[in-house]
């Protein structure tokens, strides 16, 4: 099922065949809910002793045809795939068995009858432990009833040919496996229609199916997709209504219920945020990858979550669970807390801050948060934010976090902290004026590990990105970076966080202005630009204080 790309990366290259059928409970319960779905309307009321003429044949077919063709799910871009859900339940063993008996009477004897219809029904395991895959023929024989050609299976069906390996490729000795070195010369026979004909229905039936798990907790696989991959979306928003970033933009999908293993809030559709990177080199992938997969060693509910990565029409994609927006939306979008000032507010903005700081700890530090995890958990206190009356935060927290020396030898920085890549999730179960939501942080595009603390100003230079509010000093004075910068960006953030919190609003977007005013008095030069960082630079540029309104 998985194959390893370097890094440590595992490749599905099956379109997530195999883990489907993993994640089943199992299959002889699979078999049996098939056999209650109402494709078993296609027999017409008929028992299996009922005699099977061409006739019968011949209309039973059409109408398993049309119910397939009416399962189709058409995306926006005309494209169109057959839900996992609509194969199972259309084509169960008593239909799949109708059709071979009629196909092939008088040419298969019961034992071999029965053999053709394990292979299309059957879950088969093939591989060994570490490589181990699951398969069946049910896709194929989908595809033989569509383009009438199913008198070919048993040719099929001796070579070998099944679900996994697909999709196929025409060439001119037949048809090559497009992930595997395998050749199926049946198709020397097929006419250029037929061919053409089967190549074109496999997409339809090859909508990947995405998962967190391959045998490991958590595992994060990748998934190499042809340019004809039809994706399971079955709600994706216009282009118009994408939302572009610097790196990269982000669109919201509703991915099929039988098309992933991620489980979403009871009884509410679950939306997905799927991130295309502007850049198609691999390493810029695998940089933001590398970090999220770093931390997902010990999942953290204050950084966002990587559900899965693929590769598709050349571009490279994340997906992760989709957000109602970012910290700056909530503060435009929610009344302050403090005008109708209550416990359960405060409460509530203790928590995202020092949630926020939690996992900031984690990506600098996550070793010692681990260490801070356990030792708060034996004094009693929750390692997640709790009530404030749950919770003691001492002032040196964030100190003991980053000062043992016997820490794992990596250590993180964000890079980019703000406010558009601090995501917000409002919690549907507990949303109310004091509960607006949780707060988690996002954009590991800029973040890096090493195996030191301090960081040389030539790799600071050539690694550092950062958006021009939020940047340390730092960065003008041209002196090393740590991960010192991310506290800046972060004491900036807290700063704009406490005065919405007080004020709402219309108070951040005037402390904006007032920082832009402080910096148009700095130069007279009509080509100064002025800026709304938070500090400035005095004495000859060679050091720095903060600007007197943020002082304020």
């Amino acid at each position: 099922m998985t194959t390893s790309m370097g890094n440590g990366h595992s490749i599905c290259d099956d379109y997530g065949i195999s883990q489907y059928y993993m994640d089943m409970d199992s299959f002889r319960r699979m078999n049996e809910d098939r056999d209650r779905v109402p494709a078993r309307d296609i027999l017409r009321g008929l028992s299996n002793k009922t005699l099977i003429t061409a006739d019968v044949v011949t209309r039973e077919r059409n109408t398993l045809q049309e119910l397939l063709i009416s399962a189709l799910i058409r995306r926006n871009d005309g494209t169109e795939f057959l839900p996992l859900s609509k194969l199972d339940e259309l084509l169960t063993r008593k239909v799949v068995e109708r059709q071979l008996r009629g196909e092939f009477e008088g040419l298969l004897r019961d034992a071999g009858l029965q053999a053709c219809i394990d292979y299309v029904c059957n879950r088969v395991a093939i591989g060994g432990p570490k490589h181990l895959k699951f398969a069946s023929g049910r896709r194929l024989f989908a595809i033989l009833i569509m383009i009438e050609k199913l008198d070919s299976f048993t040719d099929l069906r001796d070579a070998g040919l099944r679900d996994i390996d697909l999709p196929l490729r025409k060439l001119e000795d037949g048809m090559r496996s497009a992930h595997k070195d395998k050749t199926f010369t049946c198709f020397r026979s097929w006419s250029t229609f037929k061919l053409r004909a089967f190549e074109e229905w496999q997409w339809k039936l090859l909508a990947p199916y995405f998962s967190m798990k391959d045998g490991t907790e958590n595992q994060v696989l990748f998934y190499k997709l042809a340019p004809q991959t039809v994706m399971p979306w079955i709600e994706e928003e216009t282009a118009a209504a994408e939302h572009y970033g610097g790196q990269s933009w982000v669109k919201k999908v509703r991915i099929h219920h039988s098309h992933c293993n991620f489980k979403g809030p009871e009884g509410r559709e679950s939306y997905f945020a799927i991130k295309k990177l502007h850049s198609r080199h691999e390493r810029h992938f695998l940089r933001e990858v590398d970090a999220l997969k770093h931390l997902s060693s010990r999942p953290n509910p204050n950084l966002i979550q990587l559900l899965a990565t693929y590769q598709h029409q050349d571009d490279y994609c994340l997906l992760f669970p989709w957000a109602d927006g970012n910290l700056r939306d909530l503060w435009e979008k929610v009344e302050a807390p403090m005008t109708h000032p209550s416990q359960e507010g405060t409460i509530w903005m203790a928590e995202v801050c020092h949630g926020i700081a939690a996992g900031l700890g984690q990506i600098h530090d996550p070793g010692k948060m681990a260490e801070f995890e356990q030792a708060t958990l034996a004094r009693g206190f929750p390692t997640r934010a709790g009530s404030a009356s749950e919770m003691e935060i001492t002032g040196n927290t964030m100190a003991r976090l980053v000062s043992n020396d016997s820490s794992p030898q990596l250590y993180g920085r964000h890079g980019d902290l703000k406010p558009e890549n601090i995501l917000w999730f409002k919690d549907q179960d507990r949303i109310s004026r004091h509960n607006i939501g949780i707060l988690k942080i996002s954009d590991f595009g800029l973040t890096r590990f090493y195996s030191r603390r301090s960081i040389s100003d030539a790799e600071s230079r050539r690694a550092v990105g950062f958006t021009s509010t939020y940047r340390a000093p730092e960065i003008d004075l041209k002196t090393g970076v740590n991960q010192n910068y991310d506290i800046w960006t972060l004491g900036c953030l807290y700063l704009e966080f406490i005065i919405w919190f007080m004020l709402g609003w219309e108070a951040v977007d005037e402390f904006s202005f007032q920082r832009l005013d402080e910096d148009r008095l700095i130069d007279t030069d009509p080509d100064w630009i002025p800026e709304d960082n938070f500090f400035r630079l005095t004495h000859g540029s060679t050091r720095a204080c903060l600007k007197d309104c943020v002082r304020k």
